[in-house]
């Protein structure tokens, strides 16, 4: 059970989509359903600032917030040579 965001509840839900043009990649994931979102918050918690330095660091990705009223939207735009590495 997830103690924060939309799987925090019952009815949340989590949609990932990945999308791929010719080098380059793009997963978003976007969380709905969930306990309403007041902006972005003050501060990352732990698991946040892992996944933000692996995604930097092991796939050269740049990564987008967004914190929507409606959920938490991520995007993660990286190249594919990065990921066959």
């Amino acid at each position: 059970m997830s103690k924060h965001g939309s799987l925090s509840v019952p009815a949340g839900t989590v949609e990932i989509k990945v999308q791929a043009s010719g080098e380059d990649v793009r997963l978003r994931w976007g969380e709905f359903g969930g306990p309403m979102v007041d902006g972005e918050p003050r501060r990352r918690g732990f698991g946040s600032l892992l996944v933000d330095r692996a995604v930097k660091s092991q796939l050269g990705a740049r990564m987008h917030f967004a914190w929507l009223p409606s959920g938490l939207v991520v995007e993660i735009e990286m190249t594919k040579s990065r990921l066959k590495a």
